[in-house]
């Protein structure tokens, strides 16, 4: 896995750009995130891809080439913090329901939505913790993964 950082114009059409881009290379993304920046007229894209240090090299080079590419540099070497996000959905009644909030608490976790019959648990961290946070949570979890590297 190769992280690559790019600098674009605020655009319409330019993620369309990129993404055609690394398609052409035959390069999977596994992530892309795009946010803003303190230039309203500048975006930065955080590119997580499938990849080796040569096609994300070839990558890199390829994005410098594209007109609305600012700058495109991999930062893969560079020491990170990376988290995983996941919505847990749990059948809770009232008579399990503190055993329950016990346990997202143990797991940093926190309740984002209460029904007489189930609970949604947010949990954001490894995806090792996040799947011993499920499955401590029983049978009766159901969960979706916000992660882009992480399936169920």
């Amino acid at each position: 896995m190769q992280t690559i950082v790019a600098y674009v114009e605020n655009k319409p059409g330019v993620l369309n750009r990129v993404a055609s881009l690394t398609r052409r290379l035959a390069i999977n993304i596994d992530s892309l995130t795009v946010g803003p920046t303190e230039n309203q007229e500048i975006a930065r894209m955080t590119i997580y891809a499938h990849t080796d240090e040569r096609g994300a090299m070839r990558l890199e080079a390829s994005l410098e080439k594209l007109v609305d590419v600012l700058l495109a540099e991999n930062i893969s070497d560079r020491p990170m913090l990376e988290r995983d996000l996941a919505l847990i959905k749990v059948a809770a009644d009232h008579l399990n329901r503190p055993n329950l909030m016990e346990l997202v608490k143990a797991f940093r976790g926190r309740v984002v939505d209460v029904s007489p019959e189930s609970v949604i648990v947010e949990v954001s961290d490894t995806t090792d913790k996040m799947m011993a946070c499920s499955r401590s949570c029983g049978p009766s979890a159901c969960w979706k993964w916000a992660a882009p590297d992480a399936s169920p």
